[in-house]
């Protein structure tokens, strides 16, 4: 008996190890491919790209979804892709600029690149979005316009994995990734109604990526504050048939929501940053717009910051230093103190739009009658009185609202952002940390010719 046992054992090894062969669907290139190892350090994690040691996973590209005709098309302009970088982190080109063969791999030829775009990595796995496969139950209606959440294993030693797929459009969802304790999470808040009965309306859904599971977390949700610390997102959920509107506090790990404040009248959550919560609502006399304050840790009550005029675009430094107001081409700094400093653009501007914070600067770009410039400016030296000089870091056509994708990698070094090259929106990325006069390179694949042209395959989009 314990021969045979012995003897099944091994015929059973051996067909798990032919399995695990057989299953390997990569082609050549990819196995041949070397890829980031467990102990290579992450940045820029969530974005446009991702980079892992002295690899970056990315989209090629932007491809609007309503563009997209048919669920067997394969992409290159929006495609998820691996590239290894040169040993100064450069991107490795021929003699024409174009991006080696032998430095870049495809991971998934469905569309990635579109509204919906994030990027992250954890643990052995990328996540990713794409658009729904499926049709609309009863009819023959392709929601393509919902969003998949998906994955696949760095290596692509796996296919990819299906994680969760919301009730709404691109248009009508916001997420937020979380690591706590081993886990990926993903906030996602779906406006409007959803596909799905079970989620309800205008609804926060709380995604275990790890796992593969949801649950709802509240619906008649009307703001959110996804913060940088799990336990401290605020979302506002409306009572309005009893005249009240809740702010609610909630904690990610422990899917705990606890009651944080009320109001009579409609308010939105805005910000957390340094332990406070941040709120707008409307002011009791006049059409100003009030912006209120709490200390988190107490509870405080809210006090007044700031009250501003108009349809102002509102921020907040990461350090909690300044509240930044943007209208039109001006950019208002509203410090902790109540001081308010103007920050003019000397040039023709006639929009500034704020892509982000790094190092104590704001970088934004403005629009101009010929161009569009991408800039930067110390918030901190204005409130501080150190050097205001506004730098240009790169000029360019003018972006069309609907390809305005900017993504800030979390070291400060790199912007990615897309950018028209003949007749495709694809990723550049500029130095913008101890930038010396770099200006963008092309951070991608062409198509052939740089033609907008789709490939067809018989095959489906990996499922």
């Amino acid at each position: 008996m314990k021969k045979f046992t012995k003897l099944l054992i091994c015929f059973m090894l051996c067909i798990v190890s032919f399995g695990l062969v057989a299953c390997d669907n990569r082609t050549e290139k990819e196995k041949n491919f070397t890829y980031p190892s467990s102990a290579d350090v992450i940045s820029s994690n969530g974005g446009l790209a991702v980079q892992k040691g002295n690899y970056v996973y990315f989209v090629n590209g932007y491809k609007s979804v309503k563009d997209i005709t048919s669920k067997k098309d394969s992409y290159t302009v929006g495609a998820l892709m691996l590239m290894k970088l040169g040993d100064n982190g450069e991107v490795v080109t021929d003699d024409n600029g174009i991006l080696k063969d032998e430095y870049y791999i495809s991971m998934s030829n469905a569309l990635c690149g579109y509204e919906a775009t994030n990027l992250y990595i954890h643990g052995e796995y990328l996540y990713f979005v794409s658009p729904c496969l499926e049709n609309e139950s009863g009819d023959k209606t392709w929601a393509k316009e919902r969003v998949v959440f998906n994955r696949i294993k760095l290596d692509k030693t796996s296919k990819v994995e299906e994680v969760y797929s919301t009730g709404v459009k691109y248009d009508q969802l916001e997420y937020e990734y979380y690591e706590e304790n081993g886990n990926l999470y993903v906030l996602a808040w779906e406006k409007g109604d959803s596909y799905y009965n079970s989620n309800g309306n205008n609804s926060l859904i709380k995604i275990n990526a790890t796992d593969k599971t949801s649950v709802k977390v509240a619906n008649k949700v009307s703001s959110v504050v996804f913060a940088e610390n799990s336990d401290e997102i605020f979302f506002v959920q409306d009572d309005s048939e009893n005249s009240r509107y809740y702010l609610k506090q909630y904690n990610i790990v422990s899917n705990e929501v606890t009651n944080y404040s009320s109001e009579e009248k409609t308010f939105t959550a805005k910000f957390v940053a340094n332990g406070k919560v941040y709120i707008t609502m409307a002011h009791s006399v006049g059409s100003s717009t009030d912006i209120k304050v709490s200390t988190i840790a107490n509870k405080s009550g809210f006090e007044m910051l700031h009250a501003y005029e108009g349809s102002a675009d509102l921020s907040i430094t990461p350090d909690g230093t300044a509240v930044v107001l943007v209208e039109e081409n001006v950019i208002t700094l509203v410090d902790n103190n109540k001081k308010v400093i103007t920050i003019n653009d000397a040039d023709d501007v006639t929009a500034i739009d704020i892509i982000g914070y790094i190092n104590g600067c704001i970088v934004y770009y403005d629009t101009t009658e010929e161009n569009s410039n991408i800039k930067m400016v110390s918030y901190y030296n204005h409130i501080n009185g150190g050097d205001t000089e506004i730098k240009t870091l790169a000029t360019m056509d003018t972006f069309e609202e609907d390809y305005a994708y900017f993504d800030l990698s979390d070291d400060n070094a790199y912007m990615y952002f897309y950018k028209m090259e003949g007749s495709n929106y694809y990723l550049n990325r500029i130095k913008i940390n101890n930038n010396l006069g770099e200006t963008e390179e092309m951070f991608g694949v062409y198509l052939t010719e740089n033609a907008p042209v789709v490939e067809e395959t018989e095959e489906e989009v990996e499922e």
